[in-house]
């Protein structure tokens, strides 16, 4: 019975697509040139399809006969009847639109006609952005980015011809130097409940040249033109853009009208939208308003360097809506225009997303968002033939594209297999370049032996003088999901003329079913030198520099010998948790050079045990430290063979706890330590960013301290910047070190974006942005540390953006007047070439 239903089926499904009525054609303007991604609707419904780049289309429709209208922006809609059962050419040419204006009482306060208009608009915008509570569609994605000129340099240095020839044909481009270097198709099915509730399915994903590409797990959002607000994806503008219907839309724009024209029996306006200010989050562009609905029927609006957007140059966004029932109005399809110059390389492209079969506002089960699962993969969604894509596709390829997806599936399938007969053939880095600053590596199969790079090799400080530090590393990778690395690091100081040497080995295990839920393991074991506060609050290279050239050693240095254990556990939920046991014997360390570039500068030399801090004492110490880490509201991805999480925006929660354990191997540590904090990150949208730390600890239990073991700020006496959020700028390293029962600390930073300063003429071409905040110590009345700060970020050109400069002053506890420091910021990578340490560990 199963097996006769099952034929029964798949030949009516059969005898649907033999019989169906086929559509194609081309749409230009009256002069024969195409008009990209033009609409084609079957009158009177939904059902409809947008032209490639090339103008050409195809509709699939049922058989019989169909009213087939026309439509892009800026030009007359053109009908036409068809009748059929089989593939039918139907070709459009469009004229474009002629206005009239039509005589208009012009008030004592010259108000142009486009602003009632826009009244009614922005009256009933809070409807249409609410209208839609539920929402199911199949959407088709096509993205396209191409090559706009050919690669003749490349961060200002001039390319050889054969380099140039060499770049062209690994990105498969044309002779030109032109050509397509990113392309992507998708379908997915899509599902919408108000207020926040999604959930899409991919059903199919192709990717030109990786035949295992995942594109895009959620697709490009429908931009609610509607909402006060419009964040149209990450990294354009945290503060979003204000729409030009936006509730106090006559603060930032003007508009004019241009004219009406009938579409139907439908009247429509075309606004012209002017921001009244440059350098502001608005649009410029065109808004069509059907009149009496007062509903836009498409817009064409366009964000450039004026509108403060980062990282592309300029974004236009199109968008047509038809009507499917009375006041309701839905978007058809949507296209994205990007335009960037990335180091002189020139790259536009174009994203469509065409939505089909739509559901508005009909019963949708809660069962279809259960769970956390946003998005899932069918098992075969990259792995679909090219048959299978062109009964599929609405929009038709344009011929280039049909070129890259022969040529570039082709280049992947040679040199994958190149790379798999290279994969046991020794790979080698060992220029000059990677013994200074990346480190020498030798892979072979599963194997990878590397070196530390001089930069952090060799050092100078005034308890062990000159020191050069021989780190060696053996990586090995059992398969994808496990991994274990030995490390031994050889350390010798030629003033001290002491050798210390660490054997490390960690070891790592992933889920394979589940991206982000793993296990570490790590042993330590041997002697070495550490700083008093582990945190390593200042990095060797910088102490250096600042004890040669200006006699301040800030680096206060001790040997431990020891054995430790940790292990710690994600479980890819946002919930994360670490245990460690150490035992050492500390030992303390004097100064044994105090040699400076400058004789004059030794005075400025300091002991290496800090004034601030009690003597240190030869000890041994059993420590247990654990810490469990969750941030709520963790979402999910389901890839056809694993699951991967999403963080969410709310807060982290973290608390640790310290246990110094007496009586053990003579252990003198006694002590219980304890902390707990909140991070958090809160989008502002116009108002910007505001980052916080708040945290509160102290001492339970203190019978017996050593000095590793005290709470530490994590100070900073250089114009360098430490980390943000878990540094005080200008406090001294060790002043702050305590022991007491209890403390509240807290790091404050509000990151404005363009607010204020595109008031600011240089500032705004810059996109430089203000930043300001605080950081906080109390312990009491009598001891505490606070400074402020205000500065400039994002400082850099074009998409290299990662300076900042912060003018601070600092308030002691005893302390009349304000210390004042700059600090300068280079992100992410310099701390991590001078090997900062950004942990929110104590």
């Amino acid at each position: 019975m199963k097996t006769t239903l099952s034929t029964l089926l798949f030949l009516c499904l059969f005898a649907g697509g033999a019989f169906a009525l086929t559509i194609k054609g081309k749409i230009t303007d009256e002069t024969g040139a195409a008009l990209p991604f033009a609409t084609v609707l079957e009158k009177g419904t939904a059902n409809g399809t947008s032209a490639n780049g090339d103008g050409y289309y195809t509709l699939e429709l049922s058989n019989g006969a169909h009213t087939l209208s026309c439509q892009y922006i800026g030009y007359k809609t053109v009908t036409k009847q068809v009748n059929g059962d089989a593939t039918t050419t139907v070709n459009f040419q469009l004229n474009p639109q002629t206005l009239e204006v039509k005589e208009v009482t012009v008030k004592a306060n010259g108000e142009d006609p486009a602003y009632p208009i826009m009244r009614k608009v922005i009256e009933r915008r809070k409807y249409h952005e609410q209208l839609i509570r539920t929402l199911e569609s199949d959407i088709y994605l096509k993205g396209t980015l191409r090559l706009q000129s050919k690669i003749t340099s490349f961060m200002g240095k001039k390319l050889k011809v054969n380099d140039q020839d060499a770049v062209n044909d690994g990105l498969g481009l044309d002779s030109t130097g032109k050509g397509i270097i990113y392309l992507l198709e998708q379908y997915t099915q899509y599902a919408f409940k108000a207020p926040s509730k999604e959930y899409t399915r991919v059903v199919s994903v192709r990717q030109s040249g990786d035949p295992q590409g995942l594109g895009f797990n959620t697709m490009p959002p429908i931009i609610n033109i509607y909402a006060n607000n419009i964040k149209i994806m990450e990294g354009l503008n945290e503060r979003g853009f204000i729409s030009p219907a936006n509730s106090n839309a006559f603060l930032y724009y003007r508009y004019k009208f241009l004219g009406s024209y009938m579409e139907g029996d439908r009247m429509i306006n075309k606004i012209q939208v002017t921001p009244k200010r440059k350098f502001e989050p608005l649009f410029t562009g065109y808004v069509y308003v059907v009149d009496d609905e007062w509903v836009f029927q498409s817009v064409e609006l366009t964000l450039g360097k004026e509108s403060q957007i980062q990282n592309i140059d300029t974004l236009r966004l199109e968008q047509y809506y038809v009507p499917v029932a009375k006041d309701v109005w839905t978007i058809h399809s949507q296209v994205l225009y990007p335009v960037l110059n990335i180091l002189g390389i020139n790259i536009s492209g174009n994203f469509l997303t065409a939505y089909k079969n739509m559901k508005i506002n009909q019963p949708i089960s809660d069962d279809r968002f259960a769970g956390k699962i946003i998005s899932s993969y069918d098992s075969s969604a990259t792995e679909r033939s090219a048959a299978y894509w062109d009964t599929l596709r609405p929009v038709p390829l344009e011929t280039d594209e049909v070129k890259d997806y022969r040529v570039k599936d082709s280049l992947y399938t040679f040199k994958k297999a190149k790379q798999d007969s290279l994969s046991r053939i020794p790979s080698r880095e060992l220029g000059v370049g990677a013994f200074l600053l990346s480190g020498p590596t030798i892979k072979v199969g599963k194997n990878t032996w590397s070196m530390r790079p001089l930069i952090s090799s060799i050092a100078y400080n005034t308890v062990e003088g000159l020191n050069a530090t021989l780190g060696l590393r053996w990586d090995h990778r059992i398969n994808e999901d496990k991994v274990y690395a030995l490390e031994l690091l050889n350390r010798y100081g030629f003033s001290n003329s002491r050798y210390n040497a660490l054997l490390k080995y960690n070891y790592a295990l992933q889920d394979p079913a589940w991206k982000g839920r793993t296990w570490r393991f790590g042993l330590q074991g041997g002697q070495y030198v550490y700083q008093l506060n582990n945190n390593d609050p200042i990095t060797p290279l910088i102490n250096e520099a600042y004890t040669l050239f200006g006699g301040q050693n800030y680096m206060k240095l001790y040997q431990a010998r020891l054995g430790r254990f940790n292990v710690s556990r994600e479980w890819g939920n946002g919930l994360k948790a670490s245990l460690g046991l150490a035992y050492e014997q500390r030992l303390p360390l004097e100064n044994t050079t105090d040699y400076t570039f400058s004789d004059k500068q030794k005075v400025n030399l300091t002991p290496n045990q800090p004034g601030t801090l009690p003597l240190f004492e030869a000890h041994k110490a059993a420590v247990i430290n654990a810490s469990i880490s969750y941030q709520p509201g963790w979402k999910y991805t389901q890839y056809p063979k694993y699951k991967s999480p999403q963080s969410s925006d709310a807060p982290v929660f973290t608390a640790r706890y310290t246990k110094g354990i007496p009586n053990i191997f003579d252990s003198k540590s006694d002590f219980d330590k304890w902390s707990a904090e909140v991070e958090h990150k809160i989008r502002m949208r116009l108002l910007g960013r505001l980052d916080y730390r708040v945290m509160a600890g102290g001492f339970l239990n203190r019978n017996y301290v050593g000095i590793p073991d005290m709470k530490h700020l994590f100070g900073n006496q250089t114009f360098l910047a430490n980390p943000y959020l878990n540094s005080f700028q200008l406090a001294p390293y060790y002043k702050y070190s305590n022991t007491a029962d209890f403390y509240v600390q807290a790091h404050a930073e509000w990151h404005l974006g363009g607010l204020l300063t595109n008031k600011i003429p240089v500032f705004r071409r810059l996109d430089w942005y203000l930043v300001g905040g605080s950081n906080a110590l109390y312990i009491n009345k009598d001891n505490y540390y606070a400074e402020v700060f205000v500065g400039l970020e994002n400082i850099g050109i074009k998409m290299v953006r990662f300076g900042r400069v912060d003018l601070i002053a600092g308030y002691e506890s005893g302390k009349g007047k304000p210390s004042v420091g700059v600090r300068i910021g280079f992100g992410e990578v310099l701390w991590q070439l001078l090997g900062v340490k950004n942990t929110r560990g104590e």
